[in-house]
């Protein structure tokens, strides 16, 4: 006779990443993806640096972030991480390179976890665009994002 083995799935959790809508707008917008148990906020964000679905795509939603980008890890303290990535992940035009920085802010937040969001490339601090075009170096939350922000 023969036996069955079932392997158990780890169960999966939906989470909130942040798009960019259609245009003229071009605002944020939530889109619904599952990780693993447990939700940590680098899972989260492994998330969002991948590519929009199909069904994202027919909907209008896109992506500043470059596909291939890696998220090499993220520390978190006191509320603020810094997400620490293969090589710069913006790209486009300088609103849509501010996008991409707004895409990962508000995914952060979105966990509840988190507060600011300061970014380094293979572990070296990075300066990223503000809303306002202005380059920062503090960490940066949904505040500094005020023309992106989902309505």
């Amino acid at each position: 006779s023969t036996t069955t083995t079932t392997v158990p799935t780890a169960e999966s959790e939906e989470v909130t990443v942040f798009l960019i809508g259609p245009p003229p707008e071009q605002r944020l917008v939530p889109a619904k993806r599952l990780v693993r148990s447990p939700i940590t906020v680098e899972k989260v964000l492994q998330k969002l640096f991948t590519p929009p679905t199909t069904a994202e795509g027919v909907a209008g939603f896109r992506t500043a972030i470059s596909p291939d980008t890696t998220v090499l890890g993220v520390q978190i303290e006191n509320k603020i991480i810094t997400v620490d990535v293969s090589k710069v992940f913006a790209f486009g035009d300088v609103t849509d390179q501010i996008r991409a920085y707004a895409q990962v802010v508000f995914t952060a937040v979105e966990t509840g976890s988190v507060t600011g969001v300061q970014f380094a490339v293979n572990g070296r601090r990075l300066e990223v665009p503000a809303g306002d075009g202005s380059n920062q170096s503090t960490p940066l939350g949904r505040g500094a994002y005020p023309e992106y922000a989902p309505r």
